[in-house]
């Protein structure tokens, strides 16, 4: 009895096995087999900045939280919605501007950003899932991403932030200037290129509500904007309080950095105020898995 068990342990085993090793796999998105995979507004995120070069480097952390195996694309863009060419770790230092991975049910996947000589690049990112059996059915994937900066003299510093909604329309951000720190915040709008240039309106208040400063920043479909707050607005050196945030467009990530003046840095991250309605006529090409190497940005459309 024992041995018949022991048997079949070892063959449930083994078929566990290979089927991880048969669905665990991160490739280069190639420009085959496109289709058109409808976004799914309430699983689908956004990685507000994707850094890397001059002693930073992200790493990036995914895990099936599905009950049968998913698949996802992962797109790289720059600041002005053009591809990100990033080196990741794992495909030997290549360059991509976007990846296709496989992850078993209950598994998980992480990778990295190679480490670069030379000055620091950046941009931000979109991950898509679905699940593979069922192609009309998105998939669910839980995930963040750690930065790492390396600093002579001192221990590196890490930060990690969760994947972001698609569909925040209204954020409010705390910010604390004093003693020399300086928050630097990200914006990213996901919107689809015929969509029109949002516009955040922004309201700093004091601790007591009252407004400090008041501006609004225009932002296009696949942009990324920055800035620090003390820098963009002096007035708000020494000053904490709390950034409103509004859009006028549908879809909207953001997440800061509170800055030490002697180099590490911690997370700072939005709180949502409300969110936009799920928009499910958002499409763009998206690929069945993936193989080879070439590359090309997606393009969306209104279903």
């Amino acid at each position: 009895m024992f041995k018949r068990s022991a048997l079949v342990l070892l063959l449930v085993t083994g078929v566990l096995l290979a089927e991880s090793k048969r669905t665990l796999s991160l490739h280069a998105a190639s420009d085959t087999d496109r289709k058109y995979i409808t976004v799914d507004a309430s699983r689908d995120r956004i990685l507000p900045v994707v850094i890397f070069g001059d002693g930073w480097k992200t790493r990036f952390f995914t895990t099936n939280l599905d009950t049968a195996p998913v698949e996802f694309d992962l797109y790289f863009y720059n600041a002005d919605g053009g591809e990100l060419t990033v080196p990741i770790a794992e495909l030997d230092g290549k360059r991509v501007s976007a990846l296709h991975g496989s992850i078993p049910r209950h598994g998980s996947l992480n990778f990295e950003t190679s480490d670069i000589v030379g000055a620091t690049e950046s941009g931000w990112a979109e991950i898509v899932v679905w699940v593979p059996t069922e192609r009309d059915r998105q998939g669910q994937l839980g995930g963040a991403v750690t930065f790492r900066k390396r600093i002579e003299g001192i221990p590196d510093v890490e930060a990690s932030l969760p994947f972001a909604r698609i569909t925040d329309t209204r954020l409010a951000i705390p910010f604390d200037n004093r003693a020399g720190f300086n928050t630097l915040l990200f914006f990213v709008n996901p919107d689809v290129p015929e969509a029109p240039t949002a516009r955040l309106s922004l309201t700093f208040r004091d601790e007591e509500g009252n407004i400090l400063r008041t501006d609004t920043v225009p932002i296009a479909p696949l942009h990324q904007t920055f800035f620090q707050v003390s820098e963009a607005y002096p007035e708000l050196q020494g000053r904490a309080g709390t950034l409103q945030v509004v859009s006028s467009g549908r879809n909207l990530s953001s997440f800061g950095l509170r800055l030490n003046p002697n180099g590490p840095f911690s997370i700072v991250l939005p709180f949502s105020v409300d969110s936009a309605p799920e928009a499910p006529h958002l499409r763009r090409h998206h690929q069945a898995p993936c193989r080879g190497s070439q590359l090309r940005v997606p393009h969306w459309r209104v279903a």
